[in-house]
């Protein structure tokens, strides 16, 4: 028993903030409108939220300015029908489940949560409180009342991390307005030196299902691997892991999860 409680922890911490279950979503029946989408995506509905997020993520650069409107609702929605969700809202850790390091009962944070996997940008949104080690450990020692939040941070210092992660989110589409693509983003994150962008654009290069306008076999080859085999030598670890898995995927299996058909995406 405890083996296999182990086992499903592992399993679901191993599955990327960019890639929900793969039953989040079923096929829509045809693509909705981006103030649709919006609308689902704040509601209090946690499987409205997360199938509106995916698709919507599925649009690139067409969904960046409602996301960037979203920023000045600084309101609380509280998610329900969030089964084994973790986190930071979430009342109660059940041992396994989809873990999400944003505190998405705030429509900003939202709003913020999918611009940065959208865009491979850390604005600073991410909670950096929810570590997956202590989750393994609670979930062996089959411990429910697990904080998932900081609980230092006092309401004003949160509301002022918020205001500041959608200034730097604003200052940013300002700057990218007209010129941004995402194959460009992915390019813009590998090179950079921040590690935590490196490594969360390999686990949805490696994971991910949401399309990549201009990203083919043969641009990864022109463009992007060089920049992969040059962070094999990265000093973080977990770059290095993710490009040897990217490497050793030789049939390309990475690519073909990434479809442009927004029916069949319903995951990151």
């Amino acid at each position: 028993m405890l083996r296999a409680l182990t086992t499903a922890i592992v399993l679901a911490l191993a599955i990327p903030l960019f890639s929900p279950p793969a039953f989040c979503a079923p096929p829509a029946k045809a693509p909705k409108s981006i103030e649709n989408l919006i609308d689902d995506f704040t509601s209090p509905d946690w499987d409205k939220v997360h199938v509106a997020q995916a698709l919507l993520i599925a649009r690139q650069a067409e969904a960046i300015p409602a996301l960037i409107k979203l920023l000045d609702r600084d309101e609380k929605v509280v998610l329900r029908n969030t089964a084994d969700l973790i986190y930071p809202g979430a009342k109660k850790f059940y041992g396994h489940g989809w873990m999400i390091d944003y505190d998405l009962d705030w429509i900003s944070v939202r709003a913020g949560w999918s611009l940065e996997e959208l865009t491979f940008q850390d604005f600073g949104f991410r909670e950096q409180f929810i570590k997956e080690e202590e989750l393994l450990k609670a979930a062996i020692d089959r411990k429910e009342n697990v904080p998932l939040a900081d609980p230092a941070r006092t309401a004003a210092v949160r509301k002022k991390r918020r205001a500041e992660a959608c200034s730097r989110a604003k200052a940013w589409s300002q700057k990218s307005a007209g010129s941004w693509s995402r194959f460009d983003a992915v390019l813009e994150a590998l090179r950079s030196d921040d590690p935590e962008r490196q490594f969360w654009t390999f686990q949805w290069m490696r994971n991910g299902s949401t399309p990549c306008d201009g990203l083919n076999m043969d641009s990864f080859n022109k463009h992007i691997l060089p920049e992969v085999e040059r962070l094999s030598k990265s000093s973080d670890e977990r770059v290095r892991d993710e490009v040897r898995l990217l490497l050793k995927d030789k049939a390309g299996y990475w690519l073909k999860r990434k479809t442009p058909d927004e029916k069949e995406t319903s995951a990151k």
